[in-house]
């Protein structure tokens, strides 16, 4: 039985006090720790995919930082060739 079947079930026999033999508290019971479940479990993606995120753009950052960093060196170099050539 699916639960979309269970939930059906459930609202056509709300005054019954158990459902194929299961127990309406209990059934309610397993219904609530899933949909707990779940939410907690979507809150969580929620969270790693914000964590993804904050790490893509950290990473962007340092690429952005490299980047510039090999353009500073290859100046620095050039200007040292421009330098140590003129002494010869």
């Amino acid at each position: 039985m699916t639960i979309t079947e269970l939930l059906k079930e459930l609202s056509e026999h709300e005054f019954k006090t158990d459902v194929f033999g299961y127990n309406i508290e209990d059934v309610n019971n397993f219904i609530e720790n899933l949909a707990n479940n779940l939410y907690a479990y979507d809150l969580d993606s929620q969270n790693q995919i914000v964590y993804t995120e904050k790490l893509q753009n950290e990473l962007d950052i340092l690429k952005n930082e490299n980047d510039s960093l090999k353009f500073e060196i290859k100046k620095y170099r050039e200007l040292l060739r421009e330098l140590t050539s003129e002494k010869k």
